[in-house]
């Protein structure tokens, strides 16, 4: 049944010398189930607000969830599971099957545990396998996580963008295991917020509103999407096979991801700041680059040889992708100064 949200004022009574208390609604009393002597959770927000709650409103509450491996039809989709609980919060995972658990399983479990910041196997058995969440919730600041993703995705594309117009294949290779670092804090980032929007107290922790809380989760999705972007055109300059990319090529590539990476630095800057002149600039140096690109002021000439032509323009396409989420980053930091 639904309950209809009502406002309802209470006066401050004063109880004795220094006791202030206030009634509370009966029906909501009753739809509680509570009676004399029930013990209550007060807690205050960052604005003054009070919540009260019959539950336990501390950050310690542990949470778990158990895989039945022989309900599963499909193993490969144990690592999304695995992760789905993560995200959730559950700070126990139980992963069990009736009989003993294959190798190949136990390898993609571990590999999964291992891009799940703060969660470690800390047991094993024939057919069971115990995940925890040894971490803290809101010991890592979700600004601090959101500047190190920048600070790596943006140290992706400037190597990228390098190892494409040189064709250096092992810094390419370098960039893949860059981009799982990127994961581990988006998956971070996550966790953190559907933790922090189902328990006041995590909120708390962060001395964020719940609205602020909501604006993360986009920059955070902006910068995962970064990365993959930056692994797209490391895979490009594998695809190359150690075919030379000519001069002019290389300068105009690397003019165009100079501005890419100033835009995007120039939005986090904003947003994680809260200095919206830093997101005006970052729209200003995304209208003028589109300018240049339009009126050939940064421009190239095709190349001859058809199969580096296109790898040339699956990075164009990608620098266009990683502008356009410099962008999406500014608007956040825009709104989330008002």
């Amino acid at each position: 049944m639904d309950v209809l949200l009502l406002t309802i004022k209470r006066r401050i009574q004063l109880t004795g010398r220094s006791t202030y208390t206030i009634s509370l609604p009966r029906d909501w009393i009753d739809r509680m189930k509570l009676d004399q002597g029930f013990e209550l959770t007060i807690l205050e927000q960052a604005d003054g607000t009070l919540i009260v709650s019959k539950e336990s409103l501390t950050s310690s509450n542990e949470r778990e969830a158990v895989i039945n491996l022989d309900d599963l039809k499909d193993v490969n989709l144990l690592d999304k599971i695995i992760i789905s609980k993560y995200l959730a919060g559950y700070s126990k995972i139980f992963i069990r099957k009736n009989n003993e658990i294959s190798p190949k399983t136990r390898k993609l479990i571990s590999t999964t545990v291992s891009n799940l910041i703060g969660s470690e196997i800390i047991s094993e058995s024939m057919n069971e396998i115990e995940i925890r969440d040894l971490a803290l919730h809101g010991e890592f600041p979700l600004d601090k996580a959101l500047r190190r993703a920048h600070l790596i995705a943006r140290s992706m594309q400037i190597v990228a963008i390098e190892a494409f117009v040189n064709s250096d294949t092992d810094n390419a290779k370098d960039i893949f295991e860059r981009e799982s670092s990127v994961d581990r804090l988006y998956f971070l980032i996550r966790r953190e917020i559907a933790s922090a929007l189902e328990n006041p107290s995590i909120l708390k922790e962060f001395n964020m509103k719940p609205h602020e809380v909501l604006y993360i989760y986009p920059v955070a999705k902006s910068l995962e999407k970064i990365a993959d972007h930056c692994e797209s055109i490391a895979q490009c300059c594998l695809n190359l096979n150690g075919k030379k990319i000519d001069e002019k090529t290389s300068n105009y590539l690397l003019q165009y991801s100079q501005k890419v990476v100033e835009l995007h630095t120039q939005a986090l800057q904003s947003f994680l700041g809260g200095k919206i002149d830093l997101a005006f600039k970052a729209i200003k140096i995304y209208d003028d680059l589109q300018m240049d690109l339009k009126q050939g002021k940064l421009a190239r000439v095709r190349t001859s040889d058809i199969d580096i032509e296109i790898q040339v323009q699956h990075v164009e396409r990608d620098l266009e992708r990683v502008c356009g989420y410099g962008i999406d980053i500014a608007e956040m930091a825009i709104d989330r100064t008002q």
